[in-house]
């Protein structure tokens, strides 16, 4: 029986090696790096059991560090070492799914690895098909993450539509099936494309810092997914997370539910409505979609990041605010700095931090993954007996270009799954998908070119068509309220 290998991950040598010497007594095979970037190395062409990895390390650290090891390998049991312990420590291995431990308590660290070796858990090296690995082109769920009970094994699936004993590994695209946890990471936040590896490590970064972040990308990219996430992975995270989007109100019913109202009577105290950076207190708000702010709510916000404090709609006493700012903006935010639309001082408080955020369409090896995800959520949701989306309807999937991203995908999925009679979601149960969507509306040489309303506009109208005119739908893929939409369309004068 092969041993179990121990990724040792610390930049002390004389401490690495003591980890190493024990773990080689304990029967196991220790694997040293003295840093993150030496431990993604080692990952890659080793089989790794376990990862031990120091919190505090110059350069990557370990948070980072156990972040980017489970994209690689998403199923790596990992832990922490550490030797300053606290909250953000424990609420960060709580994000992370990853257990810690005191140097200055190593005992419980050594019953923790009895355990680990006593379970016998052993993982295929990356890349390596071993025991019960998928062939080579076959796309089947990811392994859960660290923590998770392993699945029970199931009976092997053909993929739809193949004759039996067809080859795996043949070039046309396979489907998907659900054979086990759906994705990586937490919740929604997927991908495995380097771009979103590199989103995923600035994440990890920043979420401990106490930082405003603004998070910039098209509509529909994950933007209130990434800032709840950040959230999470803070100290704030006992702390609520309240959000808003921006456009969805006028300017005064804004302020109102940004900074709540009081209501002086003529005999006895005020009456106060508290608004949501109050209740906010001790945690983060999200502000979706911040461009759409009036220019006197743009004055107060200011305010707010300067002081962290602010005065109710109607009020006169200045209110403690204690709350993080996450904002989000679909437009070109810097532009409307430039046009005077948006201060440019609060525009640089907000910009502490910028993440911006990819859209599917460059990304779109990541396609796969997030489908499954969403197949998975709605054949739970809806209790149906769908678990496979077939080749054919996988490879139109892949050569769209989703103008309105991963939520785009996701109304497709769940429509999908509502629409399938079979176990399988096949090209039929898909809507209209114009491999290039937008092609229409760039005018090449020579031609007109037409005004952005009249883009937009066509842009409207092929979502309705694609959506067959179910207008929640439509609202949801456009990123807008249904009212906005309903707006829109009665300026269009269209028939719909």
């Amino acid at each position: 029986m092969n041993r179990q290998i121990v990724l040792i991950v610390d930049d002390e040598p004389e401490f690495r090696e003591a980890i190493a010497e024990r773990i080689r007594l304990r029967g196991m095979e220790p694997l040293a790096a003295p840093d993150g970037d030496a431990a993604l190395a080692a990952l890659r062409s080793a089989r790794v059991d376990m990862a031990i990895v120091d919190y505090v390390m110059p350069g990557m650290d370990g948070l980072v560090t156990v972040t980017k090891l489970r994209e690689i390998n998403p199923g790596l049991r990992t832990v922490l070492l550490t030797g300053k312990g606290g909250d953000k420590v424990r609420q960060a291995s709580e994000a992370l799914d990853t257990p810690y431990f005191d140097k200055a308590d190593m005992a419980a660290f050594w019953e923790f690895v009895q355990r680990v070796q006593a379970g016998g858990t052993s993982q295929a090296p990356v890349g390596a098909p071993g025991p019960g690995t998928a062939a080579p082109g076959a796309l089947s769920a990811p392994r859960p993450p660290a923590g998770f009970p392993a699945p029970a094994p199931a009976p092997a699936t053909p993929v739809a539509g193949a004759p039996a004993g067809a080859d795996a590994a043949a070039p046309r695209r396979t489907g998907l099936s659900i054979d086990s946890r759906p994705g990586p990471l937490n919740k929604r936040l997927l991908g495995q494309t380097p771009v979103m590896r590199d989103l995923f490590e600035k994440i990890a970064k920043l979420a401990v810092l106490d930082c405003s972040v603004l998070l910039l990308g098209e509509t529909g990219t994950g933007k209130a997914t990434i800032a709840r996430t950040i959230h999470e992975l803070n100290p704030r995270a006992t702390g609520p997370f309240l959000g808003v989007d921006c456009q969805m109100f006028n300017a005064d019913l804004l302020a109102q539910e940004l900074f709540g109202l009081e209501v002086q009577r003529p005999e006895g105290p005020a009456a106060v409505r508290r608004g949501l950076i109050e209740d906010a207190r001790g945690g983060a708000i999200f502000l979706d979609e911040i461009g759409a702010l009036a220019p006197a709510t743009q004055n107060r916000l200011a305010g707010l990041v300067d002081s962290q404090s602010f005065t109710r709609e109607g009020g006169g006493g200045e209110v403690v605010a204690e709350v993080r700012i996450l904002a989000a903006s679909s437009g070109d935010l810097e532009g409307a700095v430039a046009r005077g639309f948006f201060r440019e001082d609060l525009y640089a408080r907000l910009a502490t931090y910028v993440l911006r955020v990819p859209p599917l369409r460059e990304r779109a090896e990541d396609i796969p993954l997030i489908s499954r995800y969403f197949l998975h959520k709605y054949a739970a949701e809806f209790e149906t007996g769908v678990r496979h989306i077939s080749g054919a309807a996988l490879e139109r999937l892949m050569g769209y270009s989703f103008p309105g991203n991963v939520r785009e995908l996701e109304s497709i999925i769940e429509s999908a799954v509502i629409t399938a009679e079979g176990a399988t979601i096949l090209p039929e149960h898909l809507p209209e998908l114009d491999p290039s969507p937008r092609a229409a509306l760039h005018a090449p040489s020579g031609e007109t070119l037409v005004t952005l309303a009249e883009v937009e506009d066509a842009y409207i109208r092929q979502v309705i068509a694609a959506t067959k005119g179910n207008k929640n739908l439509a609202s949801d893929i456009l990123g807008i309220s249904r009212s906005s939409l309903w707006r829109k369309l009665k300026r269009m004068n269209g028939d719909f």
